[in-house]
């Protein structure tokens, strides 16, 4: 009873520590986004007007943030992976709490009969 207690306080904390990171990669990400626009605005006013320089030094800046971004997008989508991993064990722990059974892993509930010894070796 006691490693299921401490099972779910474990659970508590990755969730908020997960919340916690996706809140972050989403405010990484929303920066990112706002960078990536200013510069798309500063490569078109340059190309519309070359007096002002050249576009080009933009356009890497630009692939940099998209890069950044991208790669921050997919860090997300793992973290809410895990997120949604850890709620459905909180689930899963809540209702075996609630049905007060004692709680089984997959793996001891996929009993294969692989057991296939005949008991008639007898030579």
């Amino acid at each position: 009873n006691y490693s299921q207690k401490t099972d779910k306080q474990n659970l508590f904390q990755k969730k908020r520590k997960l919340l916690s990171n996706i809140e972050k990669y989403r405010s990484e990400i929303s920066k990112g986004t706002k960078e990536k626009q200013a510069l798309q605005l500063m490569i078109d006013t340059y190309t519309k007007t070359p007096e002002f320089g050249d576009a080009s030094k933009f356009q890497q800046e630009l692939d940099i943030v998209s890069q950044k971004v991208e790669k921050l997008s997919q860090e997300l989508s793992i973290l809410n992976r895990d997120l949604d991993l850890v709620e459905s064990k909180m689930n899963l722990n809540m209702r075996h709490s609630l049905l007060a059974t004692p709680s089984r892993s997959l793996l001891s509930m996929n009993t294969s009969s692989s057991s296939s010894s005949t008991g008639t070796d007898k030579s």
